[in-house]
């Protein structure tokens, strides 16, 4: 064979760059993680007992690699792939926390609820042989935005408020002393907000227009939250037929533990025309 027909297989640092990238180790577990450098950014293969699996992205600088020219793998048998991808996502709301010296210390109630936002992404997603491998945030278009939360945080004094209640309690005597003492109990009892007691005012509203000697003509409920029978209010003083601080009393505990708020009450008492 003459010189011109001669031809010599290309040694290995001979084979085109284009075709071929570095292979790196970038750690160790159960099996052996190598990365591979490739169009600039660094991606994880797992070697299993069977063929390289790709496990997640490592997109990081590959210039900072210290990459062994001695290991390659055919780029040939990779398929990269680029494409853009539109998602819906939700944006979380932020929550505002403020403090307030009439509500006892350790007691929290949301008085504003937050609501989600809402925005378009287009992401530029990269796969190798259909794996994504990562996603990169291209633009974004807000449809909605998040309403921040309001929380209520309790701050003051345990000692001062059971003074404040107590003073409350005394000085009812009207239907606007008794919402009076009924919003600062039940804030300060149970946590319920401004949002709870707008529906206790229309629930007792419903029941007994707020007075404490408010009977039932055709059964024996009887006070602001009409006990059926009225006696089961004495489970919190014997007072109950004259004292309106006892009867809210009463009424928040019953709520509380058939209907957890006052607003799910005055749902049932909508519905079925009693709570």
């Amino acid at each position: 064979m003459n010189e011109r027909g001669r031809h010599r297989a290309p040694g290995r640092h001979a084979r085109p760059k284009n075709y071929f990238a570095p292979i790196v180790t970038l750690a160790f577990s159960s099996a052996l993680i190598f990365g591979i450098v490739f169009n600039d950014q660094a991606y994880s293969i797992e070697l299993n007992s069977t063929e390289p699996t790709i496990t997640a992205s490592v997109v990081i600088d590959s210039a900072a690699l210290d990459l062994d020219d001695t290991s390659y793998i055919d780029v040939k048998e990779l398929s990269p792939e680029s494409v853009l991808v539109m998602a819906e996502v939700e944006i979380p709301f932020e929550v505002a926390e403020t403090a307030d010296e009439s509500i006892i210390q350790g007691t929290k109630f949301v008085a504003k609820p937050g609501t989600p936002g809402s925005a378009v992404i287009v992401y530029d997603v990269r796969k190798l042989n259909g794996v994504e491998v990562s996603r990169t945030e291209v633009s974004r278009s807000v449809n909605r935005e998040p309403i921040p939360e309001v929380v209520v945080a309790g701050s003051g004094d345990p000692e001062a408020i059971s003074e404040a209640l107590s003073k409350a309690a005394a000085q009812i005597n009207s239907v606007a002393a008794s919402k009076k003492y009924a919003q600062l109990y039940i804030l300060n009892t149970y946590g319920w907000g401004v949002d709870q007691f707008a529906c206790l005012e229309i629930l007792w509203e419903r029941e007994s227009n707020w007075r404490y000697t408010a009977k039932n003509p055709s059964s024996s409920a009887y006070g602001i939250p009409q006990a059926l029978p009225g006696s089961r209010m004495s489970e919190i003083a014997a007072d109950w037929q004259t004292n309106p601080a006892t009867q809210i009393q009463w009424g928040a505990k019953y709520i509380d533990g058939r209907y957890k708020t006052p607003c799910a009450a005055l749902d049932s008492s909508f519905a079925r025309g009693w709570y």
